[in-house]
């Protein structure tokens, strides 16, 4: 596992919670309903399609994107609505590359593993 083992571990969920029919369509409907833009394709690549869009326009568009679509997500997961769970699990799964950069810069010659389970 190369020393990334819980990260491994949150990509192999991540792939468990893609492959459930609807989530995409369901967080697609969330996004649409707070008026984020999007476009017919975002849903062609299912959740993990739909994640990747919006980092690619974060790059494009800055924060006020990225703070759009995050609050969306939040304000779901933190309630008690059906999709909290979902929404909470997007939210993880679009910090896991800035939080493996991050672990990255912190370990200072410490075990990659042990840095991510502190």
């Amino acid at each position: 596992m190369n020393g990334t083992r819980a990260f491994e571990s949150l990509n192999a969920e991540w792939d468990v919670v893609c492959a459930k029919p609807g989530h995409t369509a369901t967080v697609l409907g969330w996004l649409r309903a707070s008026s984020v833009p999007l476009t017919d394709t975002m849903a062609t690549g299912g959740l993990q399609g739909v994640l990747a869009e919006l980092g690619r326009r974060d790059r494009t568009q800055g924060r006020a994107h990225s703070d759009r679509w995050l609050r969306v997500l939040l304000e779901r997961a933190a309630g008690e609505r059906a999709g909290a769970l979902l929404a909470a699990r997007l939210v993880v799964q679009a910090m896991v590359p800035g939080a493996m950069r991050l672990t990255r810069r912190l370990q200072a010659g410490r075990d990659y593993d042990e840095t991510t389970q502190n």
